[in-house]
């Protein structure tokens, strides 16, 4: 009777240190790389379709209306919410998420005519709308999570 409970003591006590192993090091390790990439490639995605959303110019001239493009992102990486804003003017966007090891930021290849990037993209459903500047000389992209609020 001893030696079973002995048995089943030592069988418990290496379940519980096998146990404590996984989940303080390595299932955190990996759930962190894992989400990492699925940043990368969220960033990746959406400098495309914001890259993408910018008409040409056409004989000197700019867009004179206004384009709204959805974009479908996930929701959340690793279980939390995050945004694509843009950094540095009308050149990077950077992705901002509350773990310190998820984020970046990634060059847009735009045309000359693009002025300025506003707004913030959510994760999830968001739009991209591009309208005339105010002068009338280039493009401004405005990043939202509804076409009304990206327009505004």
């Amino acid at each position: 009777m001893i030696a079973k409970s002995i048995e089943a003591a030592v069988v418990i006590l290496f379940i519980g240190v096998v146990t404590s192993g996984l989940y303080a090091g390595v299932i955190p390790e990996y759930r962190s790389v894992t989400a990492a990439e699925v940043g990368d490639r969220t960033l990746a995605t959406a400098g495309h379709e914001i890259e993408r959303a910018v008409p040409p110019k056409q004989g000197g001239t700019v867009l004179e209306q206004r384009t709204e493009r959805r974009v479908s992102l996930p929701a959340t990486i690793r279980a939390e919410p995050y945004h694509i804003v843009p950094d540095e003017g009308a050149s990077r966007i950077e992705l901002r998420h509350p773990h310190r090891s998820i984020g970046g930021s990634r060059a847009l290849s735009l045309p000359e005519h693009v002025v300025e990037i506003r707004g913030e993209l959510p994760g999830g459903e968001g739009w991209i709308v591009v309208t005339t500047a105010p002068e009338g000389d280039g493009v401004i992209i405005i990043l939202g999570a509804e076409p009304t609020e990206a327009g505004e």
